[in-house]
């Protein structure tokens, strides 16, 4: 079985910390600055590996904003909320 290249299994980790960081914080993504951090590289760097995910279809980002970032065919589902009255 051929391996995945560097590059590919990079961008897939991007990809899961962007989920996962939604997940845990009620739908919100990361920001762009958040990004570099987590994987200790320059934002630059991180900016060519957003833009190569939005060219394949995995995210919808924006530009302007430091926190556009949509998966895309990905949900969120609020947790339940109980109101006490």
């Amino acid at each position: 079985m051929k391996k995945p290249p560097l590059f590919a299994e990079k961008r897939q980790k991007i990809l899961d910390f962007i989920m996962a960081f939604k997940a845990e914080h009620d739908g919100n993504p990361p920001t762009r600055a958040r990004i570099p951090e987590q994987f200790q590289t320059s934002t630059s760097v991180i900016n060519n590996d957003l833009k190569f995910l939005v060219a394949i279809g995995k995210i919808k980002s924006w530009e302007r904003g430091s926190r556009l970032i949509e998966v895309v065919g990905g949900t969120w589902n609020p947790p339940a909320v109980s109101v006490k009255e």
